[in-house]
């Protein structure tokens, strides 16, 4: 439940679309630290953990990720 929350948070900040920010979010050093259970960065607010991503999105480039596609022959299938 928490990822749904700091997903929908980011989104909201930062205007990226919700799969978009699905892809972000799953490659970034912020979903390792909270899926691992380092620290206690799970108990950080909804919205320090979306700042925290959007920074993390600025350091890293991470614009790669938005509106990131796959192509399987002739179909396009996005990637999360």
């Amino acid at each position: 439940m928490k990822y749904v929350r700091e997903i929908m948070e980011f989104s909201k900040i930062t205007s990226i679309s919700t799969n978009d920010v699905l892809r972000i979010f799953y490659h970034s050093d912020l979903y390792f630290l909270l899926k691992n259970g380092i620290s206690d960065i799970y108990c950080m607010s909804d919205n320090w953990l979306a700042e925290e991503l959007k920074e993390e999105c600025e350091n890293k480039n991470m614009s790669k990720y938005v509106g990131a596609r796959v192509s399987l022959g002739v179909f396009f299938y996005d990637i999360f």
